[in-house]
C-alpha cells in the first residue's frame, strides 16, 4: 500500500506575500496546488480588496496610511511656503 493513496493528495502551503515583504501567508485564499489552481475561478484565488491576492490586510493598510501621510506632508510644506512669502512682504 502506497502512502499516497493512504493519506490522500499533498497539500500546498498556499499563497504568500513576496519575499521582500516578509513572505507571510495570505488569509482567505484557498490552498491549491499549481495545476489545480490554474483551473479554479478567480474568486477562489483573490480577496476583494486592493492587492487582494498579493498583500495582507496590514500591508495594504500601511500603504494607504503612508500615502496619506506623504500627501499631508506635501500640503504642509506648501502651506509653510505660502506663509513664509506673506511674512517677507
Amino acid at each position: 500500500v502506497s502512502t499516497q493513496s493512504t493519506w490522500g493528495k499533498k497539500l500546498d502551503n498556499g499563497p504568500h506575500t513576496p519575499w521582500a515583504l516578509g513572505h507571510k501567508k495570505l488569509n482567505g485564499i484557498k490552498h491549491y496546488r499549481s495545476i489545480v489552481r490554474s483551473h479554479q475561478k478567480k474568486k477562489d484565488l483573490t480577496v476583494s480588496r486592493p492587492y487582494g491576492g498579493v498583500l495582507t490586510h496590514s500591508q495594504v493598510r500601511d500603504r494607504i496610511i503612508r500615502s496619506f501621510l506623504i500627501e499631508e506632508q506635501t500640503f504642509v510644506k506648501r502651506l509653510l511656503k505660502t506663509q513664509k512669502k506673506k511674512k517677507h512682504r
